[in-house]
Formats: C-alpha cells, structure tokens, sequence
C-alpha cells in the first residue's frame, strides 16, 4: 500500500537489511563473482513462480493465455499511469 501511495507500481520486501521478496516476484541477486543467490524456500516467503531450477514448463514458452494476461496487465499499467 505505501509503495502504490508513493507511485510505485512494486516494493521489495527488506527483513533485518536483506531483500527477500517483492510483491510481484522472486529476488536474484549477482554476486560480484557471478553466482546467482535467492532466499531459500521457507514458510518465511511465498513460494514465487519466478523461481529458476533449470526445467522447462510445457514448451518453455508463454502460452496464449499467458501472452494475453501479460498483454491486459501492461495495457492497465499503462492506463493507470496515464490518469
């Protein structure tokens, strides 16, 4: 609520100085060496969708309905903004 108050569209969500989530994904941060880190999987966060294990899902490519929600949600954003 206080990131939409502020115009934003998402907020990170910060426990004891750490990102853990944001409201609309999973974080990933690079180290500096490369390696890609993410909360572990605990009852602390919600288990995102976003998260990468290497396996495809179906073809490994959004589907129709997915391609036409993305293409909803971006048009309300968009709308949204405009007001």
């Amino acid at each position: 609520m206080e990131a939409m108050a502020r115009g934003c569209d998402d907020a990170w969500g910060v426990e004891d100085r750490y990102v853990t989530e944001a409201s609309s994904a999973t974080a990933h941060i690079i180290t500096s060496d490369g390696k890609r880190v993410t909360r572990g999987l605990s009852n602390a966060i919600l288990h995102g969708i976003t998260r990468v294990d290497g396996k495809a899902v179906g073809t490994g490519k959004p589907g129709p309905l997915t391609l036409t929600l993305r293409q909803l949600y971006i048009e309300k954003k968009i709308a949204a903004r405009s007001r």
